[in-house]
């Protein structure tokens, strides 16, 4: 009996082909699990390449916003880019131009300057005596010559207004006080007295209002005496001291704060612009002519007019009136007296009170002339009988003879106080002081330089 096998074959054959198709699908899922984690680690690699890259870009974006924020500044809670090197170089050249600018500017006006000073100089000097001649006439008469209007005098001290000035009438008058013992010792020296220089040399200190520094590029908005220094010695070359006076002034750039800068000979601001140092001898005889002006100045109608009579002149007044009041009152009496005796011989009598009344006449005149001067033109002699020179010298020969030498020169000694007599005798006290002075230590290049200084 023969089985029948193909059943059996075929079973076996599904089972194998089944058990195929499994391994199949194992082998086919295993390589789809492989190819899946092949991309996941290809992804990954993208993934992490891509991160990498964008992590340098945005490194690169800082790098670049650091450095044009560097470059241009960074913006503010204003919205405004401010600072960055960039802006920083461009201040900086805009400030060296602006420097240089200035310092262009500065030299155009120290030359300007330096040419109006030689202007203003060579006029004085070539006109030296006509401005004597012509400020003892304003003195005496009032008379203002037009010289006087000239742009190179007015503003310096042949300027008869400058001595019309309340201000500068005041410091001349502490300078006056001050000075003898300032002759005496120069380290004496106060804050009044550095004051009242500071308003007599106002307009040379105030020379350098308007001008640039050339390192700040800012502009000098005001200007004043800070300072005076006592050099002991401005030129070793020569034998002996030649002292010598540094004036510092104190500038406002407009912020209200002052700054101390030492007057340079051209008043300027640029750097070639060295420090002036002025012998002190040629300051002093500057300070006493301007005081032997201001004493002319004194006895002017103008300032007469400007400032009113003084506390003496008023007092002199009043005693003038008093005593006119008696010498009329015993002519009065003298004259009741002949009239009373008319009747026994009035020819005689009328004689009598003629001379009586030329007699009050005389003494009235010279009352007047003891009081307020005499402006009739006689001789100091003559004067001297009516003014109160004989009160002030009090028998000094010295100081008549004195007296007797303004009056040759021109001055109306006879219209003078003894207030006024004595600034002057005091005054010329002062320069004879100086003259000593200058014989013990002054040299012609300090005189040369003295005669520059006079003319700012």
């Amino acid at each position: 009996m023969n089985l029948d096998t193909r059943g059996l074959m075929d079973g076996a054959l599904k089972g194998f082909d089944a058990m195929d198709r499994h391994y199949e699908r194992q082998a086919g899922l295993k390589m789809a699990d492989e190819r899946m984690q092949m991309e996941r680690e290809r992804n990954k690699g993208i993934l992490a390449m891509h991160d990498q890259q964008m992590k340098l870009q945005g490194e690169r974006a800082e790098r670049e916003k650091a450095a044009f924020d560097a470059e241009y500044g960074v913006v503010g809670s204003d919205g405004k880019r401010t600072g960055g090197w960039r802006a920083k170089k461009q201040a900086q050249e805009e400030q060296l131009f602006n420097a240089n600018l200035a310092a262009s500017n500065s030299a155009t006006e120290l030359n300007k300057n330096n040419l109006e000073r030689q202007k203003r100089m060579q006029t004085i000097q070539d006109n030296i005596s006509l401005l004597e001649e012509k400020w003892n006439e304003w003195g005496k008469t009032g008379t203002r010559d037009p010289i006087f209007d000239n742009k190179y005098i007015k503003g310096s001290a042949y300027d008869p207004e400058r001595y019309l000035d309340k201000e500068h009438d005041q410091a001349l008058g502490v300078i006056e006080n001050k000075l003898p013992g300032v002759i005496k010792n120069p380290r004496s020296l106060d804050e009044e007295t550095i004051s009242a220089l500071g308003v007599i040399y106002k307009n040379q200190v105030r020379q350098v209002v308007g001008q640039q520094d050339p390192i700040t590029g800012k502009t000098i908005k005001d200007a004043k005496l800070g300072g005076v220094t006592l050099a002991g010695d401005i030129d070793p070359n020569q034998p002996g001291d030649q002292p010598g006076i540094v004036l510092t002034t104190l500038v406002n750039y407009g912020d209200g704060k002052w700054v101390a800068k030492p007057i340079t000979k051209n008043r300027s601001t640029h750097p070639d612009d060295h420090v002036m140092v002025i012998p002190l001898s040629g300051a002093m005889q500057d300070i006493t002519g301007q005081l032997k002006k201001w004493r002319i100045a004194k006895t002017a109608d103008a300032r007469r007019k400007l400032f009113g009579q003084s506390n003496t002149n008023q007092q002199a007044t009043k005693q003038y009136h008093e005593s006119l009041a008696g010498l009329t009152k015993e002519k009065f009496k003298a004259t009741n007296d002949q009239l009373s005796n008319s009747l026994n011989d009035p020819k005689a009598t009328q004689q009598k009170i003629a001379a009586i009344n030329d007699n009050y006449n005389q003494a009235a005149s010279e009352l007047k002339s003891l009081y307020f001067g005499n402006k009739s033109g006689k001789s100091q002699a003559q004067q001297s009988q009516g003014t109160q020179v004989p009160q002030w010298a009090n028998g000094d020969q010295e100081k008549l003879a004195f007296a007797q030498a303004l009056n040759n020169k021109g001055l109306d000694v006879g219209t003078m106080t003894v207030e006024q007599l004595n600034d002057l005798w005091d005054n010329d006290r002062n320069e004879k002081m100086v003259a000593q002075y200058k014989k013990d230590g002054q040299k012609k290049n300090q005189m040369t330089a003295y005669n520059r200084y006079k003319a700012y």
